[in-house]
């Protein structure tokens, strides 16, 4: 990886944590412009930024149900554990 891309890709991870400077956006730019490599990583980490945002946002608990006949299997299965 180049010493550029580095920098570059060091700034979009930066740019989900903080906002850049306008010197630091038009480095960005100018340089997502002439870079393939980059451009793709910045698709990407945009796209896994949105996934887990996503995720995190999601309330687990509402979306997750066992069955009465399940979560009695899962008890019964503990306490014999513990018995045991």
């Amino acid at each position: 990886m180049k010493k550029g891309c580095d920098k570059i890709s060091h700034l979009l991870s930066d740019s989900f944590d903080r906002k850049l400077s306008w010197i630091e956006r038009i480095e960005v730019k100018i340089h997502l412009s002439m870079c393939s490599l980059c451009s793709s990583y910045a698709q990407n980490i945009t796209i896994m930024h949105d996934i887990f945002s996503y995720i995190r946002h999601i309330n687990i608990s509402e979306n997750i149900q066992l069955s009465k006949m399940k979560k009695s299997e899962i008890q019964k299965a503990l306490k014999d554990q513990c018995d045991d």
